[in-house]
């Protein structure tokens, strides 16, 4: 959900996309099917956008709301763990100084003790939805989106260490939004968009976002071994260093959040 614009555009460009979820090998985790609507009036003036999820068989619909900003042009939009089961999302998406870039919030979904057991695509409508209290804090993320002008692929590129990701996305570290086809959007829906019952999206509030610094024992710098000569007590043994260093990264470096 964290891209829908062209690189080389300052506007959201209608069509239908894919949010890919990759591994460190760049192999797929997940991934979700999005289109996006462009509204027109009268006179074929465009006034707005909507993003449209397929959730079994009918289209689940997110405003995508302009915000004014000087000096850049930008959007946001709020995805609820009460519509998509996969927790809730606060996004905008910014275009100044020839740059797309994306600020938000993110939080996971709550523990499966504190929600009613169902399908994690179950449609439900927002009057059905009873407001649920859930005081946990979203994680901020931002970053920037770099788009390949010849396969039409955008790249999200984090700044810092992505937010707490929900299970069903352990191992991701990247995510890339591929163009798809109307065919292939339909073949995920199970049908036509026009025939598609639609739903909007249940309002909620913004999520408040975590402050609160790591532990103070991850914050504090290991404490210097004691010299034990002359102390009567003896050292534990400790091991010894192996004489090269295992190389950096591979299937052990990444590790699921």
């Amino acid at each position: 959900m964290t891209a829908m614009l062209s690189g080389s555009c300052d506007y959201p460009e209608q069509g239908c996309y894919e949010l890919a979820a990759l591994d460190g090998f760049g192999l797929p985790v997940a991934s979700w099917p999005l289109m996006v609507e462009e509204l027109v009036d009268d006179t074929d003036m465009t006034y707005a956008f909507n993003v449209l999820l397929p959730v079994e068989g009918e289209l689940l619909e997110l405003p995508l709301t302009n915000v004014e900003m000087e000096q850049a042009r930008a959007w946001e939009l709020r995805l609820s763990q009460a519509d998509y089961g996969l927790g809730d999302l606060d996004l905008t998406l910014k275009h100044a100084a020839e740059r797309l870039g994306f600020i938000g919030a993110y939080r996971t979904p709550p523990p499966a003790d504190d929600t009613p057991e169902r399908p994690a695509m179950a449609t439900t409508r927002p009057e059905d939805n009873e407001e649920a209290t859930d005081d946990r804090p979203g994680y901020p993320f931002a970053g920037f989106i770099q788009s390949d002008q010849a396969t039409g692929v955008a790249a999200l590129t984090f700044n810092g260490e992505l937010p707490p990701l929900s299970a069903d996305l352990a191992g991701a570290v990247t995510f890339e939004l591929r163009p798809i086809t109307p065919e292939q959007f339909e073949q995920a829906l199970g049908g036509s968009v026009d025939d598609a019952l639609r739903r909007l999206a249940t309002p909620r509030e913004t999520l408040s976002v975590s402050d609160e610094p790591p532990p103070a024992e991850e914050l504090a710098a290991p404490e210097p071994a004691e010299d034990d000569t002359g102390d009567e007590q003896t050292a534990p043994d400790r091991p010894e260093k192996p004489e090269k260093q295992p190389p950096l990264g591979g299937r052990g470096g990444s590790r699921p959040r």
